[in-house]
């Protein structure tokens, strides 16, 4: 069976009906403790039948699968719900060609020990969840994974003697710079260096309230790189090579903003950079506040040679309808710094397809001079682009893809594999009080900072006057000794 971390439920097929389209729940055991495990909540991980890297989860009663998505009859006037937060999960029967929803990894939460992990659909990058949120029993629902390791997030395979039983883990990418916040991000590169990376989409799932100042949201990216002038004569030899597309959050407003630059050194005969000029606003705020629930979708556009052009923001609310003003905002046309060079503006010709990237939360240039502080915030930046990418530490363009600006935001870890798409969890986990044991019990604090294991920082605003207490909370740290306070 497979127990929630809770370990109170497990992954039952609502009464026993081994019918497509049958409900999956979280209920109690119905066996186990020595005797049988009960036939509709025997689970079995199963390899792909059509040769991916991922897996089923199919019944050991009927040789039905956990899909995601309601059952829709042919014909049916509803809509499929499979790609929508909260969507339901089901009995299904295994697809022969397209089993993209009926896919999952099992994903090692980062910090935590024992057997629980993720079960994480890898077409969407929503997990298993008890909707309940608790030891109630409920419905099964996929959601964003979040960064706080939550227990109704998480479940364990066990035989019938409540022993542990080893699920097929993936490998996650490692940390790609301690701390693992800010500009220290992991960046995505194409199969090979002579691929273009095309429909790239960036996504913010907020999970819990945004709060901040100001901030920008970058997607730094590098042309294609494979060595030296000479060498690679299509695309380190254009005239854009370090291409930043994003959003920039103050007073209140989301707008849109981009700048490209030039390979590093003096090119007096380049249209860069360009300056940086920021739309009218996708959405205004109230008390610097990106509400939870809000889906933020920008997208890289490129024309007909895969070049860069321009990036379109659209903001939804919590039932997928849009609110703002959606926006597109072209990199061409823009004024450039080099006054003498085709008439002081951008043209098509100078920009530039992508070979690398990476996607960071950051200081807004314009009004902050130091780190951005969030003082709260929960969510996902999912990541798609064609044909696949991988999460790595370097980029091979030697204009490097680093930005200048950071902040306080916490990022976690992904799966290090090749794939379309990327889920990573971002935020800050609070504590319910009292505080746990180990980090001070029921005293009271002002602000709290502690550094967890991974190059992990999270901030917990307070409002008691004087310095923050700072906690050691990471095993592997020379100073930590399960209570360190400073």
């Amino acid at each position: 069976m497979i127990l929630s971390a809770h370990g109170a439920l497990t992954i039952d097929i609502s009464g026993a009906d081994y019918a497509e389209g049958t409900a999956l729940l979280g209920s109690a055991p119905g066996g186990g403790g020595g005797g049988p495990i009960a036939p509709n909540q025997g689970w079995q991980a199963v390899p792909d039948p059509l040769g991916s890297a991922h897996h089923l989860i199919v019944s050991t009663a009927c040789g039905l699968c956990i899909g995601l998505g309601t059952d829709v009859p042919a014909g049916a006037d509803v809509t499929d719900d499979a790609t929508d937060r909260g969507a339901a999960v089901t009995l299904q029967a295994q697809e022969p060609v397209a089993n993209h929803y009926q896919l999952w990894d099992f994903l090692p939460p980062t910090g935590a020990t024992g057997s629980a992990v993720f079960l994480q659909n890898p077409q969407t990058g929503y997990v298993l969840e008890l909707s309940s949120h608790s030891t109630a029993p409920g419905p099964l629902v996929v959601n964003p994974r979040r960064i706080s390791n939550e227990p109704y997030q998480l479940w364990s395979a066990v035989d019938q003697n409540g022993d542990a039983v080893a699920l097929p883990l993936v490998a996650m990418a490692p940390v790609p710079g301690v701390p693992f916040r800010g500009f220290n991000q992991y960046i995505f590169l194409p199969p090979n260096q002579g691929d273009h990376l095309v429909g790239i989409t960036v996504t913010i799932d907020a999970v819990e309230d945004i709060v901040v100042d100001a901030f920008s949201l970058q997607i730094n990216c590098d042309t294609p790189y494979l060595g030296p002038d000479g060498t690679d004569t299509e695309d380190y030899d254009r005239d854009a090579q370090w291409m930043q597309f994003g959003l920039f959050m103050s007073s209140n407003q989301l707008t849109l903003f981009n700048q490209t630059w030039h390979r590093q050194g003096p090119v007096p005969a380049s249209e860069f950079p360009s300056v940086t000029e920021t739309s009218a606003p996708l959405l205004v705020l109230q008390d610097g506040t990106i509400p939870a629930g809000t889906r933020i979708i920008l997208n890289l556009c490129t024309d007909q040679d895969d070049f860069v052009i321009g990036i379109a923001g659209l903001v939804l609310d919590g039932t997928g309808l849009p609110i703002g003003t959606p926006v597109y905002w072209p990199a061409l046309g823009r004024d450039s710094y080099h006054t003498g060079v085709d008439g002081a503006k951008v043209h098509q010709k100078a920009m530039a397809p992508v070979g690398a990237f990476q996607v960071v939360f950051c200081s807004n240039p314009d009004t902050q001079s130091s780190a951005a502080q969030f003082s709260s915030g929960m969510g996902t930046i999912t990541t798609t682009a064609s044909p696949s990418i991988t999460p790595v530490n370097y980029a091979p363009n030697p204009n490097g893809i680093a930005t200048a600006e950071s902040s306080n935001m916490p990022y976690d870890l992904v799966p290090a594999a090749p794939a379309r798409l990327i889920a990573q969890p971002f935020g800050f986990k609070g504590f319910t009080a009292p505080f746990p044991a180990h980090l001070g019990g029921d005293r009271g604090y002002g602000t709290v900072i502690v550094e967890e294991p991974g190059g992990i920082v999270e901030v917990f605003p307070g409002d008691a006057p004087g310095p923050p207490t700072v906690f050691d909370d990471d095993p592997a740290s020379p100073g930590y000794d399960g209570r360190t306070g400073r």
